[in-house]
């Protein structure tokens, strides 16, 4: 059967051309658009190492001098003091379950960058690798806030007492080498070339990325601090409903202290959609361009087959009278087209393999060499979406063909 088919594809091989080409570049932009929905799916689901679900981030900003109601600071009252004083009343809101501020958080690709030095030796074959390593300055109920956890069980309440410690808190893509993470654990460092301050690793952490669709490229590390004007905070789940309006109506009543006052309030929510918004717009381009090319293949081939069936329809008639079942003469239109999808694969795999070695896809800039195992899964979604978007084509015409009359085929023969 096999054989017979490539024999006749080989015969009619001015028809079957156009076709292969057209599923050869069909098949090829396919896989680009599913390595890259694959890539950015895969993102998308992974951890982002904190959780701002329920988590806001406030802007206090300070009435400028020429602004008739500004008081003058004084020794017993600056600026720093009133900015504390909003802070506690924060803390005090009963919506509010955890405050803290910080230089930093997720959603932002701002960058702080420093390298850690090892104070203490390091095993053979163990490195620390912290050459991008992104600064949080935070305060100790940063951990809180972000409801974030320790590899080895840490709860945001032990984390905010590290802190306080003035002990540091790493991600754990900082062990490299034959090091693991809980290899970091009271590892004493110094920061970037301040080598005046020991700090100790007293917690680690899983990676935290800087955004939805970024891997974790760099490590962190949380540094105790607290000067710091960045102001983020959790609120209670029952009482999370248009929080960030509700708050910004009563900042005036009872937030608002002095020249202090509370200018933006945004969810994370917010602020996620806002950084990603022409992501999200690709994404769905995306997904609308594969539509596009699969209704394409399934349009494509339908009309083709079509065509083919009826020019074809003596020789199918001839096939009914010499023996072969309607069956066969189903399975044999399939075999058709899927035969052809099977000889045109090798050489998209080609194209795609050109297109990765010249670093054009997105997985291969994203994760390099590491990338093929997601590659071969876009390369066998495509086929299979291929492969039923041929079948559905020819399925039409092979049921038409089916319902062949010999008798009134080769009537006039």
């Amino acid at each position: 059967m096999k054989r017979k088919l490539l024999k006749q594809i080989s015969n009619e091989w001015r028809s079957n051309l156009w076709l292969a080409v057209e599923l050869l570049i069909i098949s090829s932009v396919l896989w680009y658009i599913m390595d890259y929905v694959g890539v950015f799916s895969s993102l998308s689901s992974e951890s982002m190492g904190v959780d701002t679900d329920h988590v806001y981030q406030l802007t206090i900003k300070s009435k400028p001098e020429d602004s008739p109601t500004f008081e003058p600071y004084t020794e017993e009252e600056g600026s720093w003091s009133q900015f504390e004083r909003v802070m506690n009343r924060l803390r005090e809101h009963p919506d509010i379950e955890y405050v803290a501020s910080g230089s930093n958080a997720v959603y932002n690709y701002n960058f702080s960058g420093t390298w850690a030095n090892p104070v203490d030796a390091l095993p053979d074959s163990a490195v620390l690798i912290t050459d991008r390593n992104n600064r949080f300055w935070v305060t100790s109920d940063y951990p809180k806030v972000f409801n974030m956890h320790g590899i080895n069980g840490e709860t945001p309440e032990q984390l905010a007492s590290i802190l306080e410690e003035g002990k540091l808190i790493i991600t754990s893509n900082a062990a490299g080498g034959s090091m693991t993470p809980r290899d970091l654990l009271n590892l004493r460092v110094t920061l970037g070339n301040d080598s005046s301050t020991v700090y100790t690793i007293g917690a680690v952490v899983e990676p935290i990325r800087r955004a939805e669709f970024e891997p974790a490229w760099h490590t962190t590390t949380l540094i105790p601090s607290n000067n710091i004007n960045e102001v983020y905070f959790r609120v209670k789940p029952e009482a999370d409903r248009d929080f960030a309006r509700r708050l910004l109506e009563e900042s005036g009543k009872s937030l608002n202290y002095g020249n202090m006052y509370v200018a933006d309030v945004y969810s994370f929510d917010t602020i996620r959609e806002n950084l990603h918004h022409d992501d999200y717009a690709q994404q769905r381009n995306m997904y609308v361009c594969m539509g596009f090319l699969l209704l394409t293949v399934f349009l494509g081939i339908l009309g083709t087959f079509w065509f083919r069936t009826q020019q074809r329809a003596k020789e199918l008639a001839i096939r009914i009278t010499a023996g072969a079942t309607r069956r066969q003469l189903f399975a044999r239109l399939i075999g058709e087209g899927l035969l052809l999808l099977v000889i045109v694969t090798p050489l998209a795999l080609g194209l795609d393999w050109l297109i990765t070695y010249y670093n054009f896809n997105a997985s291969t800039q994203y994760w390099g060499q590491d990338a093929w195992p997601l590659q071969l899964k876009a390369a066998a979604i495509v086929f299979g979406c291929m492969a039923v978007m041929i079948i559905g084509g020819i399925l039409f015409p092979a049921l038409r063909a089916m319902k062949i009359e010999p008798a009134v085929i080769l009537g006039g023969e």
